[in-house]
């Protein structure tokens, strides 16, 4: 098991069938880690600021976006996510 706090970049990569992905308050992890992750359909990047409007907008199979305490993250990254529910 890998705590939150303790995942990196390196950890994520290479899971580019993964579904569902929660990396609140994870502090290593940046948008690199999630641009291969296209089959992303539930993500929660509470409190994570390292994760960019780019990358998010990208992400077009989510249908759940968890966003508390997120500061970093727009509107603007939204407009494309058009399965959110």
């Amino acid at each position: 098991t890998i705590n939150n706090t303790d995942l990196r970049n390196d950890h994520l990569v290479a899971l580019t069938n993964l579904k569902s992905l929660s990396i609140r308050n994870c502090r290593h992890i940046t948008s690199c880690a999630l641009l291969n992750l296209t089959r992303l359909e539930a993500l929660d990047i509470g409190n994570v600021t390292a994760i960019t409007d780019k990358c998010i907008s990208k992400l077009t199979s989510l249908t759940s976006l968890q966003l508390e305490f997120n500061k970093v993250i727009t509107d603007a990254a939204l407009t494309p996510l058009t399965a959110l529910t």
